[in-house]
């Protein structure tokens, strides 16, 4: 999937954009600004005001320095002039959002650019997947029946677990969807899942009719796992609902 770099000194929006666009199917984490040569990325979101704030003029800076690695970029600014904005987009900027507006509408406008963008991706996978160590995945497989597994990984698109015996893996049926519930500490998702795979005590589910509540508090757990992992910040586990 394709891979977003979000340089900014604001973790607040950082972690907006980051959300909203992982429950797209992108892979986004947070840079700051003085990280902004990591060449891992696809495409490099420079929050320029937010950067503004912590290092005075410094913001276009970045971009300059970006813009020297030939990777897509989008811009979050409140730069106005006609001039400065024909300038950016000389150097290679391949959109501006304006930064007065609401995070949530920022990340939409981002995501729309994003779909213009022409970025070649061989990774077929549509959603990146988290290992999680201390997760539970409990399925109302028959009324008044819930059987429980550990989860390996989840994504915005799916969930894979391991349960107890054979015959519980087995209990599943090809294409028909179970309500459920998948807990990580005090985060709670509820939505339905429906089996893809099956080895053994493994099954792999896509989910089903995950709504846009649920799949963004998904998607915030997805993004906090990642930082998680890059930055040494609070587990997962610890997100209240």
């Amino acid at each position: 999937m394709v891979k977003v770099g979000v340089v900014s000194n604001s973790p607040t929006l950082s972690k907006a954009i980051g959300v909203f666009l992982i429950s797209r199917g992108y892979y986004v984490n947070h840079i700051f600004s003085d990280q902004a040569n990591n060449g891992e990325f696809d495409v490099f979101v420079i929050d320029v005001d937010g950067i503004n704030k912590m290092f005075p003029e410094q913001g276009f800076s970045v971009v300059g320095k970006i813009s020297e690695t030939k990777k897509y970029i989008i811009l979050v600014t409140s730069e106005k002039s006609p001039a400065k904005l024909k300038e950016l987009l000389q150097k290679g900027v391949s959109g501006i959002v304006d930064s007065a507006l609401q995070p949530y509408y920022i990340s939409e406008k981002i995501y729309e650019i994003l779909q213009t963008l022409p970025i070649k991706d061989d990774d077929k996978r549509k959603h990146y997947r988290v290992k999680v160590d201390y997760g539970l995945l409990r399925v109302e497989i028959l009324p008044n029946r819930v059987i429980e597994g550990q989860v390996f990984d989840v994504s915005a698109g799916g969930v894979s677990a391991n349960f107890r015996t054979e015959e519980e893996a087995n209990m599943f049926i090809n294409n028909k969807a179970y309500p459920c519930e998948l807990i990580f500490g005090n985060v709670v998702v509820k939505t339905k899942v429906f089996l893809v795979r099956r080895d053994a005590l493994f099954c792999g589910f896509r989910f089903f009719g995950l709504d846009e509540k649920q799949l963004l508090r998904l998607s915030e757990f997805i993004y906090h796992s990642i930082i998680e992992s890059t930055r040494g910040l609070p587990k997962a586990s610890e997100l209240t609902r």
